[in-house]
């Protein structure tokens, strides 16, 4: 986020929202000289169980529309595309990230819950997984 131009935004509009977030996970070493590869849980949090990042894999299955990713030799790279939700006000239910100010930059947006299995263990510690983001973020109102 050091780079996004923040000055830019803030300075030409008064309104955001973030349409999508896409995330690529990335398998790029030790490809072939390990027969146990990482697996991949991943889901849309569309509610927030407060509890911030899961501490198993069975806080990631209680989320609905669950999807797992086998790593390997042939299937190094996978990406996903969530839409993010935010609390509105006082709510406690969730909303698909509606029309911010731009000066609301500590409005917390959830996308995605995830879990590595057999990712850097004791027994397998060869493995290396990047995560690159991409934001789509619309702006209106300007000034």
């Amino acid at each position: 986020m050091a780079l996004f131009p923040s000055s830019d935004v803030t300075n030409l509009f008064q309104e955001y929202r973030i349409k999508w977030v896409e995330l690529t996970y990335q398998l790029y070493n030790q490809l072939n000289n390990n027969s146990s590869f990482p697996t991949l849980f991943i889901a849309p949090q569309d509610w927030n169980n407060n509890a911030g990042t899961p501490s198993s894999i069975t806080e990631v299955q209680q989320f609905q529309g669950i999807k797992t990713f086998q790593f390997g030799p042939a299937n190094p790279t996978v990406t996903y595309r969530f839409t993010p939700t935010v609390f509105v006000g006082g709510e406690k239910l969730l909303h698909k990230s509606p029309w911010l100010s731009v000066s609301a930059d500590t409005v917390q947006h959830m996308a995605s819950v995830e879990w590595l299995q057999r990712y850097n263990s004791t027994s397998d510690p060869t493995h290396t997984i990047q995560l690159s983001a991409k934001i789509c973020v619309e702006l209106r109102k300007t000034r």
